[in-house]
């Protein structure tokens, strides 16, 4: 699968001065079949931002997770990254590495009871693997039917809060549960780039059906 189409499963954010650490977690999550995306390059413009690769990975993933050392955790490019983890109602979990729970600076105090030791990465996996579990089959196809009747690609999903809200409501008011509009989206995603997920019809051929 290449990299456009992977599906990933985790985001984690780190710093680049913890290489070594970092490549024993990306192996550890990995190897326990979890797709992990690492942001390796990061860059700041003048008007920070999230770089399109790193929003679309956040905005795809089941959980983000931070592995917080001394070097990262009172990072900038943290505090961008959970932003955007908040922003779409992400599974978040803290890996601690020479700090103890208490030591979290306040912004990161509501997450101490998802706070994981590095050395016991083994304890936080079964924890990601129930924020990855896909849909059922019946979900995922009322999911289908949902979409193709609203409309509008996943890609704008993304950009559109307002019509994502939209097709979760539509498609919880047929479906006996009540699902997250992330998982939605995600499922959407991971759909499509399965090659799952249905077309939609040409924007001109369904305006020329309605007239």
């Amino acid at each position: 699968m290449s990299a456009r189409n992977k599906i990933y499963d985790v985001f984690l954010s780190a710093s680049n001065r913890d290489a070594e650490l970092v490549k024993v977690v990306y192996r550890a999550l990995e190897g326990a079949g979890l797709t992990v995306f690492y942001p390796e390059a990061q860059v700041l413009s003048r008007e920070p931002k999230i770089a399109e690769p790193m929003r679309k990975a956040i905005a795809e993933c089941a959980a983000f997770v931070a592995l917080l050392s001394p070097s990262h955790v009172k990072s900038e490019f943290l505090a961008f990254e959970l932003g955007g983890a908040l922003m779409w109602e992400k599974a978040i979990y803290l890996l601690l590495d020479r700090l103890t729970p208490k030591e979290l600076p306040s912004f990161l105090k509501t997450y101490e009871s998802k706070t994981f030791d590095v050395k016991k990465i083994e304890t936080l996996i079964p924890a990601i693997k129930a924020s990855v579990e896909p849909l059922s089959d019946h979900d995922r196809a009322l999911l289908a039917t949902t979409y193709l009747d609203l409309g509008i690609d996943p890609e704008q999903l993304s950009f559109e809060p307002s019509s994502l809200d939209l097709l979760t409501e539509r498609f919880n008011a047929r479906s006996d549960a009540q699902i997250s509009s992330e998982r939605l989206f995600r499922e959407l995603v991971r759909l499509r780039k399965q090659r799952k997920l249905p077309r939609l019809p040409h924007r001109a051929t369904r305006k020329a059906s309605a007239n």
